[in-house]
């Protein structure tokens, strides 16, 4: 019984932390080459810096989200009821 809460509540959570992923921003945007305007077969390389200014930005949303930290929570207290139910 406790096993299967502790199995639905790790999916749920699992679902959580890639919701919150996609709402947050974390994505490859940064990592897309764009075409040029004058010359469509050359490649236009993003700055470093803007990419680098994207990533942290996706990334600092991503960690001070309310579902990020549910979902972790959610995952601590499946695994801490997977042990409790392992060893009782």
């Amino acid at each position: 019984m406790l096993r299967n809460i502790s199995d639905t509540l790790f999916l749920i959570s699992l679902a959580v932390l890639m919701v919150s992923a996609i709402l947050n921003g974390i994505n490859f945007q940064s990592f897309l080459l764009k075409r040029k305007d004058d010359d469509p077969r050359k490649l236009e390389v993003p700055v470093k810096s803007t990419q680098l200014e994207k990533q942290n930005k996706g990334l600092t949303a991503f960690f001070r989200s309310k579902l990020t930290w549910i979902g972790l929570a959610c995952v601590f207290i499946s695994v801490a009821l997977s042990y409790i139910e392992r060893y009782v």
